[in-house]
């Protein structure tokens, strides 16, 4: 088993990308001994994190996403960082899931996976850029 790795990676702001980042996050993640379940939760988390900034961020226009991964087993740190439109993760407004899904209501459900998947998040405006800091801790 690894102890503290670090890896870096860009990508440009495409979907095409997304798989390459989910073998990563796995491939790395699996060897410093991190469970399927956080592995998992962290796909998820990164996933839809990344379809946003795609969607969102850089609506109609290219761009780089910068990601870092610092696994320290058993804190898993994936930090995401993009210069599209500012947005606060933390400050934003998550939908009612129980009242969308009881009304068969799909989507605007990605703000409140991704908080239900990671143990804590961290967000700082920085030179122009977003950067979000999930974090998995594999002891909670």
């Amino acid at each position: 088993m690894k102890k503290d790795t670090n890896f870096n990676l860009i990508i440009s702001a495409s979907k095409k990308n997304l798989k390459k980042v989910r073998e990563l996050i796995t491939k790395e993640m699996k060897v410093n001994g991190f469970s399927t379940n956080k592995i998992i939760s962290a796909i998820i988390t990164i996933t839809e994190h990344l379809e946003n900034i795609i969607k969102y961020g850089y609506k109609n226009s290219k761009g780089k996403i910068y990601i870092k991964l610092d696994l320290n087993y058993p804190v898993a740190k994936i930090i995401v960082s993009d210069k599209g439109k500012k947005f606060n993760i933390l400050k934003a407004k998550t939908e009612d899931l129980k009242e969308r899904i009881k009304n068969g209501i799909g989507g605007k459900m990605g703000i409140k996976i991704i908080f239900n998947f990671c143990d804590d998040l961290e967000y700082k405006r920085i030179k122009g850029y977003n950067n979000n800091i999930f974090i998995f801790n594999e002891k909670k």
